[in-house]
């Protein structure tokens, strides 16, 4: 009867004792974060790991002349990433590691300047391959734009463009220098003011 008794007070301890592990939760799978970067730049994760969810932040540091373009990874990894153009964003972490770089693009310069009677600007002083930079010519009184000249090694402005005190186009791979062009207005052309 003894044995019995003991038998039943082991099998109940052992129980409680099993009970209580199976109580107590495994740790969450912590997963592997690899931020690497292209020409140009740095990034970085504020955490190496992370569990199913969590939210870690990604940051890329452009070098001078570059700009930040976008971030790069599998497709099911880019899906949980916040914003793709930010250079600061969060990813939400899948179940899996995961290994994402940071692109960078070379910044070129635009240079702007102005013939007698008037003045110009782009709407960028640099800008990245493939970027539509605007300019706008603004004649000064008794002066009418007349064209936009450029190096045409560097950059060829459609008949159309040329002609426009604002216009735009496509930034090539090569700093651009561009320069408007203004026509004095003879005074039998001038209109008359009220």
């Amino acid at each position: 009867m003894k044995r019995v008794l003991y038998a039943v007070i082991a099998a109940s301890v052992l129980g409680a004792v099993v009970s209580c592990y199976d109580d107590q939760q495994t740790p969450p799978t912590e997963y592997a974060v690899t931020v690497t970067s292209g020409t140009g730049g740095s990034a970085k994760a504020e955490t190496s790991k992370g569990i199913v969810g969590e939210l870690v932040t990604l940051i890329a540091t452009p070098e001078s002349g570059y700009m930040f373009r976008t971030w790069a990874a599998e497709e099911e990894v880019l899906a949980r990433v916040d914003s793709l153009e930010n250079a600061r964003t969060t990813l939400s972490m899948p179940e899996a590691d995961v290994s994402i770089r940071a692109e960078f693009a070379f910044l070129y310069a635009i240079e702007v300047s102005a013939g007698e009677g008037g003045k110009a600007v782009a709407d960028a002083e640099k800008a990245i391959e493939g970027t539509t930079v605007t300019l706008t010519a603004t004649p000064e009184k008794g002066y009418v734009f007349g064209r936009w000249t450029t190096d045409e090694t560097v950059l060829i402005l459609a008949d159309t463009v040329v002609v426009k005190p604002v216009a735009s186009f496509t930034m090539p791979a090569a700093d651009v220098s561009i320069r408007a062009e203004f026509e004095a207005i003879s005074e039998t052309e001038a209109p008359e003011e009220d």
